[in-house]
């Protein structure tokens, strides 16, 4: 079945000019068009294309000029929003704190501010009053008007309603309490005036204007010849580029990469076990349970398979050469300090024949998770992680050499999240979650949770 129809659909269409007023510098105009579909928007400038996919949950955005577009996850922003929001929250709390009382805005009216610039509140409330005019509807802060609506405008009809909101939570900056108001109203207004505050203190005034409104039928606006850019950034020769490149061909199967199975990753293991070779052995038996982390959780008949294969080598697991690299894992997993992990750390990064091995490449993935776990890595010899790439290029150096399995996607999106990057870390997460079948049964259920929090805490952005 396919995920989109192929025929007309219906959509509300109109122009959207968006003036921005500040004092002692000029106006600022933005003109745009809207299309509201059922399941999509559509915003188009004058040459640039954002199509967000409610169904697909995923933004889309290109130039008439080029043939790559961005493909990004609705999750991204949304998630964004309140991360930023606390940060705001924080920062607003030391400035007032460092401000004579004199000068000191109330808490309420500080984080008025703030919600009204990202539109998502943290805990829901109402700051603001109204005043009905003969032109509309006003909204005070106290004594002064922070939005002006208008009482002119389009009557939505009840499915038009969820694809506006959506519209007003993504594109406007506009506080939650006025955005409800306004859907509760069921109409499209004419006009929006919004006053915004910078932490500085410095006021401006935004003015939405939205004419020509109109009901239409077409096709869905994703023209057939674009590209991912994902694809563009796979020919760098760099450890970004690398990593996309493997991963994209894990996912689509391009250039017969291929998953490997389990019974052959438990022959190799036997193998190298009968060789006396205790690295390889630990080695495999680490990627095996990398790659079949969530199958092994789901599925008992995979996990007794892998149970009886590790009896008949346990002896080869964490053995001789592999004693250093083992010990080095189990520590990389709890929390502690100690001349010990630094020497594991040293051994680590200097342990670069491993990278000629099948899953070596994991040792820059443990190095990361021992210094994240270790309370006084900052004491450590500096020569030890000038040794290794930096943090993220050691992800990427990982997942280049062994695409497979989803825990390292998932860690890598995390960090790449907790430096305030949503975007970036959800490319990371879906390309996970599309190579690794059973990445919904692994650590990937917890992104899984993430989005369905998201949709429950800002319905309106869905």
């Amino acid at each position: 079945m396919p995920l989109r129809a192929s025929g007309e659909q219906t959509a509300l269409r109109f122009s959207y000019s968006f003036t921005q007023q500040k004092e002692k510098e000029s106006e600022n105009l933005t003109q745009r068009a809207v299309r509201l579909g059922e399941d999509y928007d559509l915003v188009t400038t004058k040459d640039t294309r954002i199509l967000t996919d409610y169904r697909l949950c995923r933004v889309f955005i290109w130039k008439t000029t080029e043939t790559d577009f961005a493909n990004q996850s609705c999750y991204a922003d949304p998630a964004f929003r309140p991360l930023e929001l606390q940060n705001r929250f924080a920062l607003v709390d030391l400035l007032s704190g460092a401000m004579g009382k004199d000068k000191q805005p109330t808490k309420l009216e500080a984080r008025f501010w703030q919600e009204q610039e990202l539109s998502v509140q943290l805990e829901d409330s109402s700051p603001l009053t109204t005043k009905v005019t003969s032109d509309g509807t006003e909204w005070l802060l106290g004594q002064q008007v922070v939005a002006k609506i208008s009482k002119s405008g389009l009557v939505l009809n009840p499915k038009e309603r969820q694809p506006f909101a959506r519209f007003l939570a993504r594109n406007l900056t506009l506080h939650p309490q006025v955005r409800r108001a306004i859907m509760d109203s069921g109409i499209l207004p004419a006009r929006i005036e919004v006053t915004r505050q910078a932490m500085a203190g410095e006021t401006s005034k935004d003015i939405h204007v939205f004419a020509n409104v109109e009901r239409i039928t077409g096709p869905y606006p994703l023209p057939a010849n674009l590209t991912s850019d994902l694809y563009k950034k796979a020919q760098e020769e760099t450890p970004s580029g690398r990593m996309w490149r493997s991963s994209l061909k894990a996912a689509t199967g391009a250039d017969n990469l291929n998953r490997p199975t389990l019974d052959a990753l438990l022959e190799q293991m036997k193998s190298a076990s009968a060789r006396k070779s205790s690295l390889e052995t630990t080695l495999l038996f680490l990627k095996i349970t990398q790659v079949f982390g969530g199958e092994i959780s789901a599925n008992p008949t995979t996990f007794q398979k892998i149970r009886a294969a590790i009896v008949a080598v346990q002896s080869d697991i964490g053995a001789g050469d592999a004693e250093a690299l083992w010990i080095a894992n189990k520590l990389a997993g709890e929390r502690g300090e100690g001349k010990e992990r630094e020497d594991l750390a040293r051994y680590l990064a200097n342990a670069s024949e491993l990278d000629k091995l099948d899953f070596g490449t994991f040792r820059y993935l443990t190095f990361s998770n021992l210094e994240n776990m270790t309370k006084d890595s900052e004491k450590w010899d500096p020569k030890i992680k000038q040794a290794m790439p930096e943090r993220a290029d050691r992800f990427r150096i990982h997942i280049a050499a062994q695409p497979w399995g989803s825990n390292a996607y998932f860690d890598f999106g995390n960090q790449i999240f907790g430096e305030y990057d949503p975007w970036e870390a959800w490319q990371i997460w879906d390309l996970g979650r599309a190579i690794d079948p059973d990445a919904s049964d692994a650590l990937m259920a917890r992104i899984k949770r993430f989005e369905g929090n998201l949709r429950k805490q800002q319905p309106d952005s869905f």
